[in-house]
């Protein structure tokens, strides 16, 4: 049963819709990025999860305390920093945290990630239903030449492991430019090979869209969304039969909150899709 504060916000304030729209949800009392991070031991009581909203060296303080307490953790991922308004976007920080995590089996992910993207969700499904057989292969291509953002690439290559978890197969780099990262998608072959060349892949991918493959022994299916809202389709070819399922834009930041909600008010040490930094997918 939920009970009050159950979930810790500490926000520097450089999103503001993003702080209306997590303070708006129960349970949940808030602390400013600008505290010491020191203070949390004086708590008086343990929340269930921190919901950490906060950039650059100031994220790194606040961390060091949340790992030191073995405290679950959920960072979002601002854009900026707050103080000067630099680009946040070096995955490092996410790296070090996934080692540092794993070592105490802490519950711990980053939200604004994909997995929750209805169209990526069904590849997860036909691969946990054992529809495409022994998957041989997962791999991500995508439309813009000049690539994606460390942020993008970071989301991309966690989808990648994700799919891959639990596989014989290891989720490889998403490629650029319409080149995957092990060409499954560059028209030799596997995909285009069974037909879906002619829908899913008949117009040229564009900037802002990605595609998303799976070749297995029995099948093989392909999503082409446009990111990082997810809406497009997912198509997929099992022996004879051929199936094409469209899928719409959705605002995956609330799903997440949603589940990350769920699971924590559970007390769960595993937060299925979202984007945890020390699941077997790592």
């Amino acid at each position: 049963m939920q009970v009050e504060n159950d979930i810790l916000f500490i926000d520097d304030g450089s999103v503001p819709s993003f702080g209306r729209s997590v303070l708006a949800r129960p349970g949940v009392f808030s602390l400013s990025a600008s505290a010491p991070p020191p203070q949390l031991a004086a708590m008086p009581v343990r929340p269930r999860c921190v919901l950490l909203h906060v950039a650059g060296e100031a994220r790194a303080q606040w961390l060091r305390e949340l790992l030191r307490l073995k405290w679950p953790i959920a960072c979002a991922w601002p854009d900026t920093t707050a103080a000067d308004g630099a680009p946040d976007d070096d995955p490092r920080w996410l790296d070090q945290l996934a080692a540092a995590t794993s070592k105490r089996r802490l519950p711990t992910c980053v939200l604004g990630a994909w997995r929750v993207l209805p169209a990526l969700a069904s590849l997860k499904e036909l691969i946990s239903g054992g529809c495409l057989g022994e998957i041989l292969e997962v791999d991500w291509t995508w439309g813009d030449e000049a690539g994606p953002s460390r942020r993008y690439q970071w989301f991309a290559d966690d989808v990648l492991r994700w799919l891959a978890e639990g596989t014989a197969t290891n989720g490889g780099q998403g490629g650029q430019g319409g080149q995957g990262g092990q060409g499954v998608l560059s028209g030799t072959g596997g995909v285009c090979g069974q037909g879906l060349s002619a829908t899913v892949l008949a117009s040229p991918l564009v900037a802002g869209e990605a595609l998303c493959s799976v070749v297995g022994s029995a099948g093989q299916a392909v999503a082409r969304l446009r990111l990082p809202a997810g809406a497009g389709c997912v198509e997929s070819v099992l022996g004879a039969r051929r199936r094409r399922q469209e899928y719409s834009a959705v605002n995956g930041l609330e799903l997440e909150l949603t589940l990350l909600w769920r699971f924590a008010c559970r007390e769960l040490k595993n937060w299925p899709a979202l984007a945890m930094l020390n699941d077997d997918g790592r």
